[in-house]
Protein backbone atom coordinates (compact mmCIF):
# COMPACT_ATOMS: atom_id res chain seq x y z
CA UNK A 1 0.00 0.00 0.00
CA UNK A 2 0.91 3.43 -0.41
CA UNK A 3 1.95 6.56 2.24
CA UNK A 4 -0.72 8.40 0.02
CA UNK A 5 1.21 11.16 -0.81
CA UNK A 6 3.68 10.12 -3.68
CA UNK A 7 2.27 6.52 -4.17
CA UNK A 8 4.97 4.75 -2.65
CA UNK A 9 5.01 1.94 -0.37
CA UNK A 10 6.28 2.61 3.18
CA UNK A 11 8.86 -0.24 2.47
CA UNK A 12 10.21 1.38 -0.41
CA UNK A 13 10.58 4.79 1.24
CA UNK A 14 12.89 3.95 3.44
CA UNK A 15 15.19 1.89 1.23
CA UNK A 16 18.83 3.96 1.78
CA UNK A 17 17.19 6.54 3.75
CA UNK A 18 17.87 7.69 7.88
CA UNK A 19 14.84 7.92 9.93
CA UNK A 20 14.11 11.83 10.37
CA UNK A 21 13.47 11.68 14.03
CA UNK A 22 13.55 7.77 16.79
CA UNK A 23 10.85 8.21 19.49
CA UNK A 24 11.99 6.55 22.50
CA UNK A 25 10.26 6.14 25.50
CA UNK A 26 6.40 7.43 26.04
CA UNK A 27 4.55 9.06 22.84
CA UNK A 28 1.33 9.59 25.21
CA UNK A 29 -0.85 12.55 27.27
CA UNK A 30 1.94 13.81 28.91
CA UNK A 31 4.91 13.66 26.61
CA UNK A 32 3.01 14.99 23.73
CA UNK A 33 3.86 18.47 23.81
CA UNK A 34 7.97 17.33 23.98
CA UNK A 35 7.45 15.34 21.18
CA UNK A 36 5.08 17.71 18.85
CA UNK A 37 7.90 19.86 18.63
CA UNK A 38 10.09 17.23 17.86
CA UNK A 39 8.09 16.08 15.05
CA UNK A 40 7.23 19.44 13.38
CA UNK A 41 11.01 20.04 13.03
CA UNK A 42 11.38 16.47 11.50
CA UNK A 43 8.31 16.96 9.33
CA UNK A 44 9.71 20.36 8.02
CA UNK A 45 13.29 19.71 7.62
CA UNK A 46 14.26 18.37 4.17
CA UNK A 47 11.48 18.74 1.22
CA UNK A 48 14.11 16.27 -0.91
CA UNK A 49 13.94 12.97 1.37
CA UNK A 50 11.02 11.04 3.23
CA UNK A 51 9.62 11.90 6.80
CA UNK A 52 10.66 8.64 8.44
CA UNK A 53 9.76 8.45 12.14
CA UNK A 54 11.10 5.50 13.81
CA UNK A 55 9.03 3.82 16.57
CA UNK A 56 10.92 0.64 17.20
CA UNK A 57 11.65 2.07 20.96
CA UNK A 58 8.07 3.37 21.55
CA UNK A 59 7.64 1.82 25.28
CA UNK A 60 3.46 3.56 25.48
CA UNK A 61 1.54 5.29 23.10
CA UNK A 62 -1.89 6.50 23.71
CA UNK A 63 -4.30 8.48 21.42
CA UNK A 64 -2.51 11.65 21.70
CA UNK A 65 0.76 10.39 20.83
CA UNK A 66 -1.40 9.00 17.30
CA UNK A 67 -2.59 11.98 17.12
CA UNK A 68 0.70 13.75 16.56
CA UNK A 69 1.72 11.04 14.16
CA UNK A 70 -1.57 12.08 12.32
CA UNK A 71 -0.44 15.59 12.26
CA UNK A 72 2.95 14.99 11.26
CA UNK A 73 1.71 13.04 8.28
CA UNK A 74 -0.85 15.33 7.30
CA UNK A 75 2.39 18.16 7.65
CA UNK A 76 4.37 15.87 5.26
CA UNK A 77 1.31 15.15 2.76
CA UNK A 78 0.92 19.75 2.65
CA UNK A 79 4.89 19.73 1.63
CA UNK A 80 4.64 16.76 -0.97
CA UNK A 81 6.69 14.48 1.52
CA UNK A 82 6.10 10.75 1.56
CA UNK A 83 5.66 9.39 5.15
CA UNK A 84 6.15 6.55 7.08
CA UNK A 85 6.63 4.99 10.73
CA UNK A 86 9.20 2.39 10.86
CA UNK A 87 9.61 -0.65 12.29
CA UNK A 88 7.27 0.22 15.62
CA UNK A 89 7.25 -1.48 18.73
CA UNK A 90 4.78 -4.01 19.85
CA UNK A 91 2.88 -1.74 21.70
CA UNK A 92 2.50 0.94 18.87
CA UNK A 93 2.23 -1.47 15.93
CA UNK A 94 -1.21 -2.84 18.16
CA UNK A 95 -2.86 0.55 18.01
CA UNK A 96 -2.07 1.47 14.54
CA UNK A 97 -3.35 -1.98 13.41
CA UNK A 98 -6.67 -1.84 15.81
CA UNK A 99 -7.04 1.62 13.86
CA UNK A 100 -6.75 0.12 10.28
CA UNK A 101 -3.34 2.60 9.80
CA UNK A 102 -1.06 -0.73 9.27
CA UNK A 103 -0.41 0.48 5.51
CA UNK A 104 1.54 3.66 7.33
CA UNK A 105 4.19 0.89 9.02
CA UNK A 106 7.52 -0.08 7.37
CA UNK A 107 9.23 -3.45 8.44
CA UNK A 108 12.51 -2.62 8.33
CA UNK A 109 14.69 0.56 9.91
CA UNK A 110 17.35 2.20 7.42
CA UNK A 111 20.65 1.40 8.11
CA UNK A 112 19.83 -2.49 9.29
CA UNK A 113 19.85 -5.76 8.45
CA UNK A 114 16.41 -6.82 6.90
CA UNK A 115 14.86 -9.70 8.72
CA UNK A 116 14.70 -13.11 7.17
CA UNK A 117 11.20 -12.84 5.04
CA UNK A 118 8.36 -13.65 7.42
CA UNK A 119 10.16 -13.07 10.68
CA UNK A 120 8.79 -10.90 13.32
CA UNK A 121 10.27 -8.12 15.43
Amino acid sequence: MSDGATGTSPDALAAGCAPALRIDGDLTVYTAGEWHARLAAAVGASAEQAALIDLSRITEIDTAGLQLLLVAKRAAAARHRPFALLAPSPCARELLRLLGLGHLICEAVPGEPEAPAGARP
